[in-house]
């Protein structure tokens, strides 16, 4: 298979327009991207979202998603049967290993789609991890806030401690959904199904850009309101100290 090259006449970057678990919503949108004639570039995934892209022909090309498994790299013999088949290894997003090919009598990547669920599987125990974390931060935050009813207030303000817990269950509700949504993609791997797009791009990708964008801000806000906070916090300790020190 001819691989692309690392010279970058024209380029661009684009954030992408679906989550890194969609795996058929991202497939979608790469080969839509590559018969423009943007071509992914090899490790050209910059912090998870945005895609950096080669300008050159409109081709057809075959984008595949394969999840990792715990691994960061696909190993070398690996990639190299991989290449053998006429399909090249991109870069890794989230979960997700992405390859490609342009050869369209190539056989598909992966052929048997129980081994994939299985993959996707260790994903999904990801998440229920990460949920588990997010509720031991709630019930963290739950009994700071009742034990610090008044101190707490007085060092964050009282909105600030409403938007953290705000922010907190968001982001329990968003691991949930997203638990939901990858056991969906792995029943319809055991049943030989190719995953259907969790969200659609297409009509609503600039909600979904918006969306990242004021979630981001948010948590930008939420950070700089934690540390001012706790710059407070310890400012008030060392009054304390001072005062019993006087006594």
């Amino acid at each position: 298979m001819e691989e692309y090259k690392e010279e970058k006449i024209k380029g661009c970057y684009r954030f992408c327009p679906c989550p890194s678990y969609d795996i058929r919503g991202t497939e979608e949108w790469l080969t839509d991207m590559a018969s423009k004639g943007y071509h992914l570039e090899k490790k050209g995934i910059v912090l998870g979202s945005l895609f950096c892209f080669i300008k050159g022909e409109k081709k057809e090309v075959r984008y595949r998603l394969q999840a990792t498994g715990w691994r960061d790299e696909p190993e070398d013999e690996v990639q190299e049967v991989s290449r053998e088949y006429g399909w090249e290894y991109v870069d890794i997003r989230g979960d997700f290993y992405i390859w490609r090919t342009e050869d369209a009598s190539a056989r598909e990547l992966i052929t048997d789609s129980t081994v994939h669920a299985a993959a996707v599987e260790v994903l999904q125990k990801q998440q229920r991890n990460s949920i588990i974390w997010t509720i031991i931060e709630g019930v963290f935050f739950l009994i700071l806030t009742r034990f610090s009813f008044l101190t707490l207030p007085i060092c964050f303000g009282t909105w600030r401690v409403l938007l953290i817990g705000a922010c907190l269950l968001y982001m329990l509700i968003k691991d949930i959904r997203k638990v939901k949504t990858i056991g969906k993609i792995k029943k319809q791997l055991l049943l030989g199904e190719t995953p259907k797009p969790t969200y659609p791009w297409r009509e609503k990708k600039g909600w979904y850009h918006i969306k990242n964008v004021a979630e981001n801000v948010i948590w930008i806000v939420v950070v700089l309101l934690i540390v001012q906070g706790s710059l407070r916090l310890e400012g008030i300790g060392r009054k304390r100290q001072r005062y019993r020190l006087l006594l």
